[in-house]
């Protein structure tokens, strides 16, 4: 037996967790071009290599230094993210982020940073 509710909880999970992921997209796009942070400075391959909880609490330190109010959303959404959409949330970002690019790149030196 199906229901009409089913589909509609997921959709709006997958949009949430797409807004989430699109929005530190653009934040660490911002954090990167600021400069002077450890965001700007990690490396594809620091990223890749941290556990889901290391890249969390390096991402909320970075949202957090930038205390913006976007920043601040980012914080309450990367909070707020259900524990078993962690790990492709941190996929989708350096998979984004990341993409064709080596282990030794700077987030700052990404297509992003620029």
């Amino acid at each position: 037996m199906t229901t009409s509710t089913l589909p509609r909880t997921r959709n709006r999970k997958r949009t949430r967790f797409l807004g989430l992921a699109a929005m530190t997209v653009v934040l660490g796009t911002t954090l990167t071009a600021c400069g002077g942070n450890d965001l700007d400075n990690a490396t594809c391959g620091e990223i890749k290599d941290m556990s889901t909880d290391e890249f969390f609490d390096f991402m909320k330190d970075a949202a957090e230094d930038d205390g913006s109010d976007d920043a601040k959303e980012l914080v309450d959404g990367l909070e707020a993210l259900p524990d078993d959409q962690r790990g492709p949330y941190q996929d989708a970002f350096v998979g984004t982020i990341c993409e064709g690019e080596d282990d030794g790149t700077k987030l700052k030196d990404t297509e992003f940073g620029n």
